[in-house]
């Protein structure tokens, strides 16, 4: 590996303690989204229950065990710091389900993980999630939770597809930006688009467990949903791009 990829090695760590957010989708997306800047990647599904991230053929994601009986599981949290070190990849991924939120947590910074892949050159990265709609409240209280046991950047993600977020002054984007300060990376905007063409499309999407690309060219469901996935993966990555450039 050149100095210069070792310089700018990322680690994007998903997390998000409530389940059924969207929070691997982010991964699959942002992902993608890498790739399609010419970097190489390298993911990692650590979900104990629902390995939906592997399931994307296309992105080669490594399986890692790292929970048994509701406990880290030492030797597979150590395989997978081997490979974070080993593994030539400019970007990597870790996605970790809803279930392990508080074990990973409290091991990555109970361990120093953290210290030790930045005195490594490597930067690590929370990635996570912020949802409108009734899981808000409990959204919003994860990623506090997440700034109260680490002291990392954190990528927020905005979900509009549960529901519309507060206004006012709950409005969460001042919100986020005055709790996390110059911790915060960036606010990705996921677009919203009509849940009777679009959504049901990403839907459809999802459950081929396809990326953009592959849907793009292998047309399983017509022109009209091809061209509207096309629609929003570049609309998307536009708002990846505002943040991560």
């Amino acid at each position: 590996m050149s100095d210069e990829k070792v310089k700018n090695k990322k680690i994007f760590f998903t997390l998000q303690g409530k389940g059924g957010v969207s929070k691997t989708t982010i991964s699959v997306w942002l992902h993608q989204y890498l790739l399609s800047t010419g970097a190489t990647v390298q993911g990692f599904d650590t979900d104990p229950t629902n390995r939906t991230y592997a399931a994307f053929k296309g992105l080669n994601v490594k399986e890692i065990e790292i929970m048994e009986n509701n406990q880290i599981n030492t030797r597979g949290f150590d395989s997978l710091v081997d490979d974070i070190f080993d593994i030539e990849a400019d970007y990597m991924i870790v996605d970790n389900g809803a279930t392990s939120f508080n074990a990973i947590v409290g091991y990555l910074q109970e361990n120093g993980i953290y210290e030790m892949l930045k005195s490594n050159n490597i930067e690590p990265i929370i990635n996570t999630v912020l949802v409108g709609g009734s899981e808000h409240i409990d959204t919003l209280t994860r990623i506090k939770e997440l700034h109260d046991n680490t002291n990392e950047k954190m990528l927020v993600w905005m979900n509009y597809h549960f529901g519309t977020m507060p206004e006012g002054k709950y409005q969460p984007q001042p919100i986020l930006q005055k709790f996390l300060g110059d911790r915060l990376l960036g606010l990705i905007e996921i677009p919203f688009r009509n849940s009777d063409t679009f959504g049901k499309d990403i839907q459809g999407l999802q459950a081929l467990r396809s990326t953009f690309d592959d849907f793009i060219e292998e047309s399983p469901m017509g022109r009209l949903p091809t061209s509207r996935i096309g629609i929003f993966r570049d609309d998307l990555f536009t708002e990846i791009h505002k943040v991560l450039g």
